[in-house]
């Protein structure tokens, strides 16, 4: 079997876990308790505006804080997942998640339907086949060192497979206010908060950010634009641990077009953590030294954004997020 056939080919087990279309995942054991014992609870009201089927089983999914997922299983035995954006309906979640199916077919969940005209629900909500691969953040822990090794290998190869995609074909993915924006503004744009935020901060070295970020501004003038995937974590693909490849990628609600080392720098931390930055990089391929320059560069600008959502948001983070911008500015950004 090549890979091509073991990605369009997801290897089915009742016993895994269901993530949702955009990356989640709740544990198999419940879905399963669904499929034997339907609720005896009413459906929801908004699952019955959605589906024209009735309903044999549902459960609420795990989700990012406001959002909404569903499992559904409908008369006929079909197994459907629905996402609905209630979190953030100003950013066309949606229509990334649609043009990331049309670029990248059989390596994306299943498309069903996606509705934006607010006609059945009060939010944009789109819906996908159920994929009861597990993904590669379930497996990863269960997974021998040298089967993590392969693991890493096949999440690089997966990560190279969505930036081949060229910036043309991805350019409904822009910001609609960032659209034909050169990359270099837009990234100014992204700083403004961040460093209105970081000029208060005595524990940073603020005229030492500006003059790093200015330097970042130049070095990624011209630099490739691609389809990028916004944040490739384990958590977004599923991994087929018989054969040894990522069979699909999920989670392409903050897909955009852009310099593709940015998918890389947001997984700076992750890599590291994981202790499988080299073999991933082996299986994402040899980068140039412009390439290792724009991505310390992206790693500045990641931990910049860190720091202010952190400041803004996650107060049980700002130590860790400022300890670790500090930490990026002392070390001379290599760029």
């Amino acid at each position: 079997m090549t890979q091509l056939e073991a990605r369009r080919r997801p290897h089915r087990s009742p016993d895994q876990v269901l993530p949702n279309s955009f990356g989640q995942g709740v544990v198999s054991a419940q879905v399963s308790a669904s499929r034997a014992a339907p609720p005896t609870t009413t459906v929801p009201d908004r699952l019955a505006r959605v589906f024209e089927l009735p309903l044999l089983a549902w459960r609420r999914l795990e989700t990012e804080p406001l959002d909404a997922a569903y499992y559904v299983l409908l008369t006929g035995g079909a197994e459907q997942v629905l996402w609905i954006n209630q979190r953030a309906v100003h950013e066309p979640k949606i229509a990334r998640y649609v043009a990331a199916t049309q670029l990248l077919p059989g390596f994306t969940a299943p498309l069903i339907r996606a509705d934006t005209t607010l006609a059945r629900l009060e939010h944009p909500y789109l819906i996908t086949g159920y994929c009861p691969t597990p993904t590669l953040a379930n497996v990863w822990p269960h997974l021998t060192p040298k089967a993590q090794e392969g693991a890493a290998h096949a999440w690089g190869a997966a990560v190279r497979l969505i930036h081949r995609i060229r910036f043309d074909l991805a350019g409904d993915l822009a910001y609609s206010e960032t659209e034909g924006a050169r990359l270099e503004d837009d990234l100014s744009a992204r700083w403004q908060t961040p460093l209105r935020l970081a000029v208060k901060d005595y524990m940073l070295d603020t005229p030492k950010l500006v003059a790093a970020l200015k330097r970042g501004q130049k070095l990624v003038q011209g630099a490739p634009v691609s389809l990028c995937h916004g944040l490739p974590r384990p958590q977004s693909f599923l991994y087929d641990q018989a054969q040894g490849v990522v069979v699909m990628a999920l989670d392409f609600g903050n897909a955009s077009r852009s310099d593709p080392m940015t998918d890389l720098a947001a997984l700076t931390p992750i890599l590291a953590e994981l202790g499988c930055a080299e073999t991933f990089l082996y299986g994402y391929g040899a980068l140039s030294k412009w390439e290792k320059k724009r991505l310390a560069f992206y790693n500045l600008h990641h931990d910049l954004l860190r720091y202010a959502l952190a400041l803004t948001h996650l107060p049980n983070r700002l130590a860790l997020s400022r300890m670790r911008l500090a930490a990026t500015l002392a070390a001379e950004p290599n760029f």
